[in-house]
């Protein structure tokens, strides 16, 4: 009997030894994109909900990409101190979401509310990345088990190796050798604090308001791809014109998941809420265009379900800039479009969902670095010069190196826009006597550090820790020369490089502007006034800016081309040092 006991206990142990390296291999194997962007953030997003989901977090929110990249539960802690979470995922659809729901609600949690974008009713069911991004998060359990056998039937027939392939990610995964890296054995390159929201500054904008996307979609309702006449007037003749039809009525199949899930909801005492993140853009050539009559089809389907259901863009009255609140055109809000909607969602949960603000000690830790980040996710998408003049006045002077050179002259700006420049400290008068000149000015925690004008190109480098400067018109002004490869001597924390080009050069060279640095260029480089923004106590570039005006009848445009990088490099930073990492 005692050696049976020593057999089994063996066995036992083994056994365990194997399930927990097998599980072990199967957390290294599963690709940590999983969906929708590849890079690691979207794998920190599921970890962190997870590690936050037994903290005070009262209220999630579901849906696309709409939600993704315009809810910031951050501003909204900081607007109520209601904690949330943003659990969107793009292109998402009702039924894997359901079972990632179900899965979440079984655990210790203080969820109170979902709110779910309704954009994700209007797409069918049967999206596999979605479906392995429910699947690749979620425990092993039973929940588990039912979602691998709906995942089977979607996308495997009945082919069992599927099945199997959903509930242990391994068998799917397991050929994954060659493409393993440090983050697939949880070396991760960044921490992570952003509650599930993603960060976008990007502004691109749209000739399609919200008056013409309803005009639109009413000419087309009705018509199911037919033709439909129309007399040419001056021509005596009557043609034939293709009309795609517009249906605004959610999927079938996902209002059954839509019914299961309020189902679910009651079932654990949660409310189920519907709501909407506007979209304005023009339905024939972008499916989640929210027109009016989605807007009305959602709330029949919602009085019929009795789910509440907020609309931000019809109901709540939200005023969207179609130039400046949209990273793509009127399709997904960048960070100035996610505050205007955070705020707004933020006081529906204060008057309509009746939720209490709740001091969370997590979020609580995290809300400096985020002022930080939401300081610069404002400047990043302010497209008007004189507005953000104003803000490097009111939030960049302190802590900042702020460069500004001149490509072409200033042609096209205002005397108005010129007085913006001089509140910021500047003396010279480009407006009066310098339009077409040579320009730049460098100032640094708001003192002016250097200004110059000339009919010449102007070049200048300025040593920040002995503060000594030399240019190409006064050079014994620095008492150190540039060594062979052009750089200051390694005993200097930081060299600023600058050059400016005007359109009446005495020398035959082309309109230029430059920026560097540490050697490093990051101007936009674009006829007008290019502005460069560093942030000393981080040592981060937070903004690079042109502004130009084509014609003298248009508005000064902004131009920061692919300022991503940028942003997420000055993102990171900040969660790095929020949670004591060393780079």
């Amino acid at each position: 009997m005692l050696k049976l006991n020593k057999v089994v206990t063996k066995s036992g142990t083994f056994l365990l030894a194997g399930i927990c390296m097998t599980l072990a291999l199967q957390k290294v194997m599963v690709p940590k994109w999983v969906y929708p962007l590849d890079y690691e953030e979207h794998t920190s997003r599921a970890e962190e909900f997870c590690k936050l989901s037994s903290k005070p977090i009262q209220a999630v929110f579901m849906g696309t990409s709409h939600v993704l990249y315009g809810v910031i539960p951050m501003e909204i802690y900081e607007e109520s101190g209601i904690a949330t979470y943003n659990l969107a995922k793009s292109w998402d659809h009702v039924d894997d979401t359901y079972y990632f729901l179900k899965s979440s609600l079984e655990k210790e949690n203080q969820i109170k509310e979902v709110l779910l974008d309704v954009s994700t009713l209007f797409f069918p069911p049967y999206y596999e990345p979605a479906w392995r991004y429910t699947l690749d998060n979620m425990p092993l359990g039973k929940t588990k088990m039912e979602a691998a056998e709906q995942y089977k039937t979607y996308f495997g027939g009945a082919e069992e190796k599927n099945y199997i392939g959903a509930l242990f990610p391994l068998y799917k995964y397991h050929t994954r050798w060659n493409q393993l890296n440090k983050v697939d054995f949880g070396v991760r390159e960044h921490a992570y604090a952003a509650r599930g929201y993603v960060l976008n500054t990007v502004v691109l904008s749209n000739t399609v308001t919200e008056e013409k996307m309803n005009q639109l979609a009413d000419q087309r309702a009705g018509l199911n791809g037919i033709y439909t006449t129309e007399y040419r007037e001056g021509k005596g003749r009557t043609v034939k014109k293709w009309m795609q039809g517009y249906d605004p009525n959610p999927n079938e199949d996902a209002l059954k998941w839509l019914k299961k899930m309020k189902e679910l909801c009651d079932e654990h005492g949660v409310e189920l809420r519907l709501f909407k993140v506007p979209t304005i853009n023009d339905s024939r050539t972008y499916g989640s265009a929210w027109t009016k009559l989605r807007s009305e089809a959602i709330k029949k389907v919602a009085k019929d379900m009795n789910i509440p259901f907020y609309d931000l863009l019809y109901d709540a009255g939200l005023k969207m800039d179609i130039e400046n609140d949209f990273l793509d055109g009127g399709g997904h809000c960048n960070f100035s479009g996610a505050l205007k909607t955070s705020r707004c969602l933020g006081e529906y949960l204060k008057k309509e969902c009746g939720l209490k603000p709740e001091p969370s000690e997590v979020y609580e830790k995290d809300l400096s670095g985020y002022r930080k980040i939401r300081q610069m996710g404002i400047l990043q998408t302010e497209i008007d010069f004189r507005e953000y003049c104003e803000k490097l006045k009111e939030n960049w002077k302190k802590d900042s190196m702020i460069a500004i050179t001149v490509n072409k002259g200033i042609d096209g700006f205002s005397k108005e826009d010129m007085e913006c420049l001089a509140e910021l400290g500047t003396k010279t008068d480009l407006f009066e006597n310098h339009k077409d000149n040579s320009y730049m000015v460098l100032f640094d925690e708001g003192e002016r550090k250097y200004e110059a004008v000339s009919e010449m190109d102007l070049h200048m480098e300025y040593d920040a820790g002995t503060q000594k400067l030399h240019d190409n018109i006064i050079p014994e002004s620095m008492a150190e020369e540039p060594n062979e490869k052009g750089q200051v001597a390694e005993t200097n924390p930081l060299t600023i490089n600058m050059d400016s080009s005007g359109s009446n050069v005495l020398v035959n060279t082309p309109p230029n502007a430059s920026i560097r640095f540490n050697g490093t260029e990051y101007c936009v480089n674009q006829p007008g006034i290019n502005i460069v923004v560093y942030e000393k106590s981080t040592g981060k570039i937070v903004d690079s800016v042109n502004f130009h005006r084509e014609t003298k009848e248009e508005k000064l445009k902004a131009f920061r081309g692919d300022i991503t990088s940028l942003t997420k490099d000055y993102e990171y930073y900040i969660y790095d040092s929020l949670a004591g990492v060393q780079k």
